[in-house]
């Protein structure tokens, strides 16, 4: 189950002053509190910023997503004119 940057730093805080954040359906509670716990530990060595989910998954606009089809499809008929 993946989590957004503004939970992570919720469980952070409330586990900083103590306290523990409600364990969400379909998790168990102990495998939660042991992430909360690594999601503090992440904080404390790299900063609140590591906390955030990378960059690398882009939302792309219709015609980015059109250009990256048009070059796959380049390249594959070049890959069969050779092969």
């Amino acid at each position: 189950m993946k989590y957004d940057f503004l939970f992570k730093l919720n469980c952070v805080e409330l586990y900083r002053n103590k306290q523990w954040t409600e364990t969400p359906k379909g998790i168990g509670q102990k495998n939660f509190r042991k992430r909360i716990v690594s999601w503090e530990k992440i904080a404390d060595i790299h900063g609140i910023d590591a906390l955030r989910h990378p960059s690398t998954c882009k939302e792309r606009t219709k015609s980015k997503g059109f250009l990256m089809i048009i070059n796959i499809d380049m390249t594959f008929e070049e890959f069969i004119k050779k092969y």
